[in-house]
């Protein structure tokens, strides 16, 4: 039900992506869409650091992190390049 929803809203969007209506909903709903993902993103940073309460004690993995970013915002590297990089340093140097 989720895909058809997102086919017909794709649909919809397409047929009047020029309508004004249309753009100010976009224009409100890019925002949200932002904070949902870094909703996610907080949830999901407990299992790649550490519990919230020790993360100061994982400097290598937030070095990680800022590598990672800066490879894919400032040089584009491919995620999947980018995952095999992270992969690698954690088989190298984050082992339990």
């Amino acid at each position: 039900p989720t895909a058809l929803a997102m086919i017909g809203l794709a649909t919809l969007y397409f047929a009047h992506r020029d309508n004004p209506i249309i753009s100010g909903m976009l224009s409100g709903i890019r925002p949200v869409v932002i904070a949902l993902l870094l909703v996610v993103v907080w949830d999901f940073l407990p299992a790649a650091i550490g519990p919230r309460a020790t993360w100061h004690k994982y400097p290598l993995r937030w070095l990680l992190v800022a590598v990672i970013f800066i490879l894919a915002v400032q040089f584009e590297v491919n995620a999947a390049v980018l995952i095999v990089i992270g992969g690698t340093v954690g088989l190298l140097f984050l082992r339990s």
